[in-house]
């Protein structure tokens, strides 16, 4: 198992606790890599969530532990994902024909689904804001470009094939990256908050000497410790 750096995932760990609801995926990017805002909030989901997967690969390492509840029996049913498959680059604009219709669109960015979510009418500001120019679509336009959308961009809706070994059934598992990367950075930091408590309570040395250490040289104090 790879042992992180502690104030690397603390900090990353502040930086998705502080963001507004939505953004933590965002906000883990610019605080790792300085990625600047604009640049940020303008990249379609599929690649915003495929570098926070690299993101997390480095710090943590490429492997996904998963578990999941069979939806038919409720056995806890564990999978591991070793790499996400590879994806061609989408270029910046796609076109779609439908009849005599031709329309062009962009994958929708985090500041679209943002503002989509916001909305009385998320499908149509969502449309409104990726069409390129916009237009006015009927239900069946509407429902063909954002079938397009979600081809276009299958990272942004990443599914694991999972069958249970009690009962057999067989499931797709969607993986969503921010919450799960989200997820494992908490349990770390709580884990260093631990290692902190029972060495500074020991040997009153202050937090960010003890964070500082190796994972080594830590774990030989903490032995010592709780041995």
């Amino acid at each position: 198992m790879r042992i992180p750096s502690a104030p690397h995932v603390i900090a990353l760990w502040e930086a998705a606790l502080q963001a507004r609801r939505g953004e933590a995926g965002l906000a883990l990017l610019r605080c790792a890599d300085g990625r600047a805002d604009d640049e940020l909030v303008s990249l379609p989901i599929g690649r915003r969530d495929r570098l926070l997967y690299e993101l997390r690969a480095r710090l943590l390492g490429p492997a996904l532990h998963l578990r999941a509840a069979c939806p038919r029996c409720g056995e806890l049913v564990e999978a591991e994902l070793d790499a996400l498959p590879e994806s061609p680059p989408a270029p910046d604009l796609h076109t779609l024909r439908v009849g005599d219709r031709v329309l062009h669109f962009r994958l929708p960015a985090a500041a679209d689904v943002a503002a989509a979510s916001d909305s009385p009418d998320p499908q149509r500001t969502l449309l409104d804001r990726c069409l390129d120019p916009p237009a006015d679509l009927d239900d069946t336009l509407a429902d063909a470009v954002l079938t397009a959308m979600a081809e276009q961009d299958p990272d942004a809706d990443l599914r694991l094939g999972l069958r249970c070994p009690a009962c057999a059934h067989e499931w797709a598992a969607t993986l969503d990256i921010e919450s799960f990367f989200r997820a494992e950075l908490g349990a770390w930091a709580r884990r260093f908050a631990l290692e902190v408590d029972a060495l500074a309570r020991t040997y009153h040395w202050a937090e960010a000497d003890i964070l500082a250490m190796s994972p080594a040289r830590r774990q030989l104090y903490l032995d010592r410790v709780t041995g």
